[in-house]
């Protein structure tokens, strides 16, 4: 190896540093808004992995996704919870709320899309959603827009509230409501996902058009991790 090589070698190898840096501090920058960091959403994607992993051998198909997706769900509202966030379950359909940072949150799989960049094209809920999940969004605008004052009625939510269900329906209307979709994709061995707002108004019953994304580093899989024979990892909520 020449004098050159070696240098070449260590100017790659600092150029590597800078990008990684850089990557970081950016995805910190995207996070903060929600109090979230990396570390938190990797937990998530841990405690998903852990469930996935202990669904019983011979159950059902969408068993492994079920588990994964309550092990997410517990662990997210551990670490938003502890940020100051509220979660209610509306119509069975878990929201994390958080009226300081006028945000709330839900939790769902996505496709292969999801945590990608690919010109063109944009990451969808991996199954269509129902009427509750689309009035959920339909307050959201364009980040940093004002509230113009509502044009939504949730008035086929409020009759289904056992509690707090004209409190919890104003501040909906008010918020920006993000999605935190997660995605196993067991041919590249990572756990992709990334939390973004949704347009207001959607077509087919599937939520894939964006106003932001927050894209967050992959979590490795190990290859001891995957569930022999399975190619796929979907959370099977229902279609709320």
């Amino acid at each position: 190896m020449t004098v050159s090589d070696s240098q070449g070698g260590r100017d790659d190898e600092w150029q590597r540093q800078q990008e990684d840096r850089a990557r970081r501090e950016s995805e910190r920058r995207r996070l903060s808004p929600f109090r979230l960091t990396t570390e938190m959403c990797h937990q998530v994607c841990a405690a998903a992995l852990v469930e996935y992993r202990s669904a019983p051998s011979r159950g059902s198909a969408n068993g492994p996704g079920t588990y994964a997706y309550q092990g997410g769900l517990s662990e997210l509202t551990d670490q938003l919870e502890d940020v100051g966030y509220l979660r209610d379950d509306v119509l069975n359909l878990p929201v994390f709320i958080n009226e300081d940072l006028g945000r709330a949150m839900l939790f769902t799989s996505g496709d292969e899309l999801t945590g990608t960049v690919v010109k063109g094209q944009a990451p969808s809920t991996k199954y269509p959603k129902g009427g509750v999940t689309h009035r959920l969004i339909q307050g959201n605008r364009r980040p940093g827009q004002d509230v113009l004052g509502s044009s939504v009625s949730f008035e086929a939510l409020r009759s289904d509230y056992e509690r707090r269900s004209e409190e919890i329906s104003q501040l909906l209307e008010k918020l920006q409501v993000y999605v935190y979709l997660m995605h196993f994709d067991l041919h590249t061995m990572q756990i992709r996902h990334e939390i973004s707002l949704p347009r207001p108004r959607q077509g087919d019953g599937y939520v894939k058009s964006w106003l932001e994304r927050n894209l967050i580093s992959a979590y490795p899989i190990g290859p001891e991790e995957i569930r022999g024979g399975e190619t796929e990892v979907n959370f099977p909520v229902d279609p709320l």
